[in-house]
């Protein structure tokens, strides 16, 4: 692990942002809203174990609007080197506002990997988007252009995949996969009173 990959996420209010991200920080799931605070930024480290060895995310979140991101956009997209586009595929109208962002991305900080990533999934809505994002920005279905996923923080399903797919882009290894780390094994558990017999047995042996 060299050096942490910049990664902005994006995306409309109430999508899922924060949520997924303490997911992958604390694995817990809570159901109250709570949004990024106006005007600051959050960054959240994750690392992944993965085949080539861990990578290292600094995940910034902003709670700004898409239109002040476009009045203040170097702080936020200065640097970045990889990006989260993330929709509500419960809400009818998520994706409507979604190529918004992919056009700040194309100015601000073009050519770097990009994960679309549609939240809830189990909820999903009964409806076709217009525009498909599975298709967006040209998604085939080599690994190299799977940049589209659904996912379900709620269930914790599929939540790796748009790391995996920003790991694979950066490495540019379409092969590679994250790795779990083993269980930790702690050690049997010992009785105050064996303890202090062991430490007193030690000290006599020094008298």
């Amino acid at each position: 692990m060299d050096v942490p990959y910049k990664c902005i996420i994006m995306g409309d209010a109430k999508c899922g942002k924060t949520t997924f991200l303490r997911r992958h920080q604390f694995a817990e799931f809570k159901k109250e809203y709570v949004p990024t605070d106006r005007f600051e930024t959050n960054v959240d480290t994750l690392i992944f174990k993965t085949t080539r060895g861990p990578i290292r995310f600094d995940v910034w979140d902003w709670g700004k609007e898409d239109k002040e991101l476009e009045r203040y956009p170097v702080d936020f997209y200065k640097d970045s080197r990889c990006a989260i586009l993330m929709f509500d595929l419960a809400a009818a109208d998520a994706f409507d506002t979604f190529p918004n962002y992919a056009v700040m991305m194309e100015q601000f900080c073009a050519d770097i990997p990009i994960a679309i990533c549609g939240n809830k999934a189990d909820i999903k809505a009964d409806f076709e988007f217009e525009l498909k994002p599975e298709t967006f920005l040209g998604c085939g279905t080599d690994p190299e252009d799977r940049i589209y996923s659904e996912i379900s923080v709620k269930t914790n399903s599929n939540i790796n995949g748009p790391f995996l797919y920003l790991a694979r882009s950066l490495f540019k290894d379409f092969k590679l996969e994250f790795v779990k780390l083993p269980p930790l094994m702690l050690p049997p558990p010992v009785s105050l009173a064996s303890a202090l017999a062991k430490i007193q047995v030690v000290d006599r042996k020094h008298v």
